[in-house]
């Protein structure tokens, strides 16, 4: 019986720990799961912030370009002012020379042609205005494009913020889910342990028992199956506190993790507000843009007016015009061509730009192979490595177990001689239980002899005080100082002046020997033992 157990229990081993080994190879796959799953969502979030830092570039682009259309307008409205002044003085000069045509003389010719110089300047001053209010036309217009492109980006940045609060709640919602069974795993941790030290207690009360009830071989058994049953319940009390402890590494690190998304949207969010804030500004900025425009507008169509009352005095410089016209059509189609060999340029610089990229593209592709290569070589290693281990261990295991079986051969042994030295002794202790009785026999016939001695002895002292008292009495006389019975004489005596006797019997003649008598003394100085 002892041996099947034994066998028994080196197979329960020996499976325990196959399936830890399996569990083991189980959590380690888990965890490189986890890996890539974590290094996805590293390079998604790292892809949403390069894409919240471009807008956020191209948001301080548009704010410089906005500034320099402000100071742009500002120095137009200054040009403005002074040709409205300068148009207003040759107007008032124009009225002059009209008046002194009449009362003049020849000279006052060179003072017309001076006059249309200015006009002229005036002119060409005018529509580099015109072509300048046109630009800015255009770039205003851009600029709102842009705008709205940006009032799109931001409405889908709220949106994608919506979306990311949602799954704020929702991972504050898996936080609480994973604390409570942080808090459930605790409580059972904690019960496996009380549940593990209360087994082990049983263990050990039921060793002690083994050690007390080692007489009878049927409560060995008994008590051995016991104690296997027990002993597997211990360990697998163990192997589930340290399943929920990793459960527990496990869900401390994904805690954390949710810890440090929940920071990094956190962070978006701000950005978010930064990024509506400069909205705000833009638009605040785009609304007194468009009320200076207005204000521009006016002040140009009003300028207008007196343009085409001085081109009615002024078509006839058109012709020379026209040919600054075509002048300027040339040097046009000059710039055309310029800028189509800057476009080839351009596309070109495109073109090895995008083979750049598909040569790194290649190349991560490349490495990204060699990387999941090397983690398959990694694994298959891994994987040796953990069969090496187990054949070690199961080695090791079968020189434990042969060496436990010679262990336990030599205890079934000295069990054995435990048992015959036994029974000698329960012989032996039948032969004293029986001397034992023998002996109690004897002290009982010996009590009940010493009892009746006593109260014989008793008697006889009682007596011989009576005689003693009285005739002490009898010489004292009758004097009145003294008046007592003799009883009290007697109980006074034996108080003051008897001391204890000790008795002892030999076994083989049964004679008593008093060690001390008591000892009176008599007035008339006798002694009586």
């Amino acid at each position: 019986m002892g041996r099947r157990d034994s066998r028994g229990l080196f197979n329960l081993a020996d499976k325990d720990r196959a399936r830890s080994s399996d569990w083991m190879l189980k959590s380690e796959r888990f965890k490189l799961e986890e890996l890539h799953n974590s290094k996805s969502e590293l390079v998604s979030l790292y892809n949403e912030l390069q894409n919240l830092r471009g807008a956020a570039e191209e948001r301080d682009f548009l704010n410089v370009t906005h500034e320099k259309l402000q100071e742009e307008n500002t120095l137009l409205e200054t040009k403005v002012l002074k040709l409205s002044q300068e148009c207003e003085q040759l107007n008032q000069l124009v009225v002059k020379q009209k008046i002194d045509e009449n009362f003049t003389t020849p000279p006052s010719v060179f003072s017309y042609l001076s006059g249309e110089r200015l006009l002229q300047q005036h002119q060409e001053e005018m529509q580099q205005l015109r072509q300048d209010f046109h630009r800015v036309q255009n770039l205003c217009s851009s600029a709102e494009k842009e705008l709205r492109y940006e009032r799109e980006k931001n409405l889908d940045l709220k949106k994608h913020n919506i979306l990311l609060q949602q799954e704020s709640t929702k991972v504050k919602a898996e936080l609480r889910q994973v604390q409570l069974k942080l808090t459930d795993s605790t409580k059972m941790c904690s019960s496996l342990t009380v549940q593990w030290e209360h087994s082990q207690q049983k263990v050990k009360e039921l060793e002690l028992e083994l050690l007390k009830h080692s007489q009878s071989s049927k409560l060995e058994s008994s008590l051995q199956e016991k104690l296997a049953l027990e002993k597997s319940r211990a360990t697998d009390a163990e192997k589930k506190v340290l399943e929920l402890q990793q459960k527990l590494k496990e869900s401390h690190h994904q805690l954390r993790l949710t810890e440090i998304h929940v920071l990094g949207r956190k962070q978006m969010e701000e950005e978010l507000k930064e990024a509506q804030e400069r909205e705000t500004q833009l638009w605040r900025q785009l609304q007194e843009e468009q009320r200076k425009r207005e204000i521009l507008k006016h002040a140009s169509v009003f300028q207008h007016l007196h343009c085409q009352k001085a081109n009615q005095n002024l078509s006839e410089q058109l012709s020379l015009l026209q040919q600054e016209k075509e002048t300027l059509h040339e040097e046009y189609d000059c710039l055309l061509k310029q800028l189509d060999i800057y476009v080839r340029k351009h596309n070109e610089r495109q073109v090895r730009r995008k083979a750049k990229l598909r040569r790194a593209k290649e190349t991560f592709v490349h490495e990204v192979k060699q990387r999941d290569v090397r983690i398959k070589q990694l694994e298959s290693e891994i994987q040796h490595a953990l069969i090496k281990q187990i054949t070690m261990e199961n080695e090791n295991l079968l020189q434990e177990k042969r060496e436990l079986l010679q262990q336990l051969n030599e205890q079934e042994e000295v069990g054995q001689n435990n048992k015959w030295i036994i029974s000698t002794i329960q012989n032996r202790v039948q032969f004293l239980d029986e001397e034992n009785k023998r002996l109690q026999e004897s002290t009982l016939q010996l009590s009940s002899h010493v009892g009746i001695l006593e109260r014989t002895l008793r008697n006889i002292q009682t007596h011989s005080l009576e005689v003693r008292c009285a005739a002490f009495l009898c010489k004292m006389g009758t004097s009145e100082e003294f008046h007592l019975s003799p009883y009290q004489c007697t109980s006074a005596l034996t108080s003051s002046r008897f001391h204890r006797n000790f008795w002892y019997m030999s076994a083989q003649d049964q004679t008593f020997k008093s060690e001390s008598y008591p000892q009176l003394e008599l007035p008339e100085g006798e002694v009586y033992y």
